[in-house]
């Protein structure tokens, strides 16, 4: 059933105070016990009774777990996740301020300043979740407001939209033309690519005051109208980078927002000032704010300490690990994982990693697995996880096989004070917190091997960020 204005949930901590239902989802605005504005969101109602939605339950909440995680001031903040009744629900602090969306209806296009400044503030926000491994799938004038200081926030991030699109008949008839086309293909390939799109869309919508065509009606020959083709005076970069951005293909379009950004003027962000935390729930303590963003696009991350393979030269060994997470085929995924590091590493015939290796080891790779883990097993399996558990029970930089002990009775890979083998291991989803991945080694092995290791690997971790 819908929330009714009134209802509380979570227990008393939030009062329903009105309701937005979109193909994206049910976004409610509700307000916490303290009188603070929040926004929930959950699934759309039509989904409870289908086969996959208990599986899009998971994702949701992995997906929700890794944005907590992604903190910047042009992004709402998610505060916690609870369950009510069966349906899962995310919150997220509601900003306060316009949508972008009404302030072009009401009083028409903005100018080309604004907009730009507006824009880059977003991919500011993008960049941070796409650094994460998600894609926000809802980037629309809809979902950015513009606060009373007159920068904007990116809201309503669009938990498995590709597959509301794919499941319910009816989201996909609201489709409007913001929404990248690989979203409209079942089993479409998105990425960041996939917000570049959407990000264009918005910036040709707030400079012309018109939505541009559906990708399908561009599909079936409507015609896309040049930005400058409405407003003569637009600067002719901004012009190429918005064509460039809406390209159909995916090979047509810039791979992710620094190579977008790079089309565009460079720009100085305006930082917002910067406000104590209002969340109503407890959180883990925040990390330090970045120092204020440079002229775009010229950030450039920083170079790996040495030559090593990227995460982009193995995106199919990606593709193929988040496959077999998702069918919850956890042996395949764990060896997927391994034989994974050793070919960035190019120790696969060595069949391990020694201390060098692991000092080496390039840290979006380690995101990008340990945010695969977590997300299809619901915080259970992970890098970080282990990181946790190691530090829990005592571990430090130094090697202490005591510890090591205690930290393998706690992931269960001991048995009756023994180390046990990997065929000995019963791979299911009811392991422990942590059991999973095991250490990145070919062929038969005894788990009490990792044990003059694992004080560099948590170290790894540890300069990484997990």
């Amino acid at each position: 059933m819908v929330w009714q204005i009134g209802q509380q949930v979570a227990g008393d901590r939030y009062t329903i105070t009105g309701i937005d239902a979109s193909s994206n989802g049910i976004f409610y605005r509700a307000q916490t016990s303290q009188g603070q504005e929040v926004e929930l969101f959950t699934l759309p109602l039509e989904l409870t009774t289908h086969p996959q939605y208990s599986p899009l339950r998971e994702q949701m909440r992995g997906e929700a777990t890794i944005l907590a995680q992604c903190r910047h001031p042009f992004l709402a903040e998610v505060i916690e996740q609870f369950v009510e009744g069966s349906h899962p629900c995310v919150v997220c602090h509601r900003t306060v301020g316009e949508r972008l969306w009404d302030a072009v209806s009401y009083f028409g296009a903005m100018d080309e300043d604004a907009s730009l400044q507006f824009i880059c503030q977003v991919a500011l926000a993008l960049r941070v979740i796409h650094e994460r491994g998600l894609v926000h799938r809802h980037v629309h004038p809809h979902s950015i407001i513009r606060t009373p200081a007159q920068t904007v926030q990116l809201t309503q991030f669009g938990f498995v939209r590709e597959f509301l699109l794919e499941l319910l008949p009816s989201a996909a008839e609201t489709l409007d033309g913001f929404t990248a086309p690989e979203l409209l293909q079942p089993k479409g390939r998105i990425g960041a690519f996939s917000d570049v799109y959407s990000l264009a869309a918005t910036f040709y919508f707030l400079l012309t005051r018109t939505v541009p065509p559906s990708a399908i009606a561009r599909e079936l020959r409507e015609p896309l109208w040049e930005p400058r083709q409405m407003t003569p005076s637009l600067n002719s970069r901004v012009n190429q980078a918005i064509l460039r951005g809406m390209a159909l293909s995916i090979g047509d379009r810039p791979a992710n927002i620094n190579e977008w950004l790079a089309l565009l003027p460079k720009v100085d962000v305006i930082e917002p000032e910067p406000a104590p935390s209002k969340s109503p729930a407890p959180l883990p303590p925040k990390s330090p704010q970045p120092p204020p963003e440079q002229s775009l696009p010229s950030i450039q991350p920083p170079a790996p300490p040495r030559t090593v393979k990227r995460a982009s030269d193995v995106a199919e060994e990606f593709q193929q690990l988040e496959e077999y997470l998702i069918a919850s085929k956890w042996r395949e995924a764990d060896r997927e994982t391994a034989r994974l590091l050793l070919i960035l590493m190019e120790q696969e015939k060595r069949g391990y990693l020694n201390e060098d290796d692991i000092a080496a080891l390039p840290c979006d790779t380690l995101h990008t697995l340990d945010d695969l883990w977590i997300m299809h097993s619901v915080s259970t399996f992970g890098f970080s996880i282990q990181k946790k558990i190691w530090q829990n029970v005592g571990g430090t930089d130094n090697y202490d096989y005591d510890v090591y002990c205690k930290f393998g009775d706690q992931v269960q890979w001991r048995r009756d004070g023994r180390w046990l083998l990997y065929n000995e291991l019963r791979l299911r989803r009811s392991n422990p917190d942590g059991f999973l991945p095991s250490p990145p080694v070919t062929g038969e092995f005894d788990l009490g091997f990792w044990g003059g290791l694992i004080a560099a690997f948590a170290a790894r971790l540890e300069e990484c960020g997990l």
